[in-house]
């Protein structure tokens, strides 16, 4: 069962992540194929362009469900470091990050609304979506990878963070490098979505398209398949930078500490030569339906085995500094618990550990080799240290 969890889980972070690439790196797309149709008089690019615009509102719908099942399932599976590390989030940048999805809807619809009424406005118009973009690429993805950071990386301290704290976080080198990550890989995914739009829209043109239709759409797919070429082998360094910033113990269970986790990583890099041979293969001019739907499949792939990597070298991190950290002790002569489930225990629990235990742990035979010592944050108690 918790296998198929954690599969489960694994394919609906992989899909959220290629929805939120598509709505993020998408409205710059549907800016340069607004600008060839408007040039070009390319009626394929123009449709393309519309497509496009109604697939990233789409994206983005689709990856806020898909993040709030995410979620549940984080909850669910009692892996709630990540909801410890959301707690000291300041309020005011969550509450921002509504407005902001609202902002990117807004400009979205405008943009596709006045997509003939503003034909001639081509800078106002492409401004509309460009806004939209950055807004989304500046406030979300810097935001979560900070918080998937912290939470693999908790310490137990939850206290609050102030607004240049967390700023101080999002620009440390171990979150650019995730941030660059990511941005090349939706550059690769929009690429790679743009070729099937391309594939769709010419699906839908009359059976016997004329010579221009046919040759104006092979030379868009293969521009977007050099794109997604140039991104993706870019995308090599970028990670060999990432993992270089990984911590020490990271970077041992990917590089053999665990054999499920190395398999995945081993399985990734053979698919993603895969990957760029079918894209040399589109950027050289064999633009046929079955290659632009091989080269979608293994881009899923990718992500699919990227993203259950990733997971599994967190959990056993976490499983890890569990398993290391110093018991929390019941003064009033409870078990040992963890640390992970001590942010759980009842309002009466966390209360009673409040009264300092020094009359009760003179009286004991080991009073001489222990000593009790305040456990700091929200929720504070005592624990047992040796001196």
């Amino acid at each position: 069962m918790s296998i198929l969890f954690n599969m489960f889980a694994t394919l609906i972070l992989t899909a959220h992540l290629l929805c939120v690439d598509v709505a993020m790196m998408g409205p710059l797309a549907c800016v340069l194929l607004r600008r060839r149709a408007t040039r070009l008089d390319d009626r394929l690019a123009d449709r393309a362009g519309r497509c496009m615009v109604s697939l990233c509102l789409a994206a983005l719908l689709t990856a806020i469900a898909l993040g709030l099942i995410s979620g549940l399932m984080l909850w669910f599976g009692n892996q709630r470091q990540f909801f410890e590390a959301l707690g000291r989030i300041p309020a005011r940048r969550l509450y921002w990050g509504v407005a902001e999805l609202g902002f990117y809807f807004l400009c979205m619809v405008l943009y596709g609304a006045l997509w003939e009424k503003w034909r001639r406005r081509t800078l106002l118009h492409g401004f509309l979506a460009i806004v939209a973009a950055t807004n989304l690429i500046y406030h979300f993805p810097p935001l979560f990878v900070t918080i998937n950071s912290m939470a693999a990386t908790s310490d137990g301290n939850t206290s609050l963070l102030t607004i240049s704290e967390l700023r101080q976080l999002m620009f440390s080198p171990l979150i650019l490098a995730h941030m660059t990550h990511h941005l090349v890989a939706a550059v690769a995914c929009t690429a790679v979505c743009l070729m099937l739009v391309l594939r769709y829209v010419a699906a839908g043109q009359p059976k016997n398209p004329t010579a221009d239709d046919e040759a104006a759409r092979s030379q868009l797919v293969r521009r977007s398949a050099i794109v997604a070429l140039t991104v993706s082998l870019l995308q090599l360094p970028v990670g060999l930078g990432l993992l270089l910033q990984l911590t020490g113990m990271q970077r041992d269970v990917i590089m053999g500490g665990d054999w499920i986790t190395t398999g995945m990583f081993v399985a990734a890099m053979v698919c993603v030569l895969a990957l760029l041979h079918w894209l040399s293969l589109i950027s050289l001019g064999q633009t046929e339906r079955r290659d632009v739907i091989v080269v979608a499949l293994l881009l899923v792939l990718v992500t699919a085995l990227m993203t259950g990597m990733l997971r599994r070298v967190r959990s056993q991190e976490v499983a890890d500094r569990i398993r290391r950290a110093p018991s929390v002790v019941d003064p009033w002569g409870g078990e040992p618990a963890e640390l992970k489930s001590s942010a759980f225990n009842s309002l009466f629990v966390r209360a009673r550990s409040c009264i300092p235990p020094a009359s009760r742990c003179a009286t004991t035979a080991r009073a001489d080799r222990q000593r009790w010592c305040p456990v700091e944050g929200r929720r504070p108690g005592w624990r047992l240290c040796r001196r």
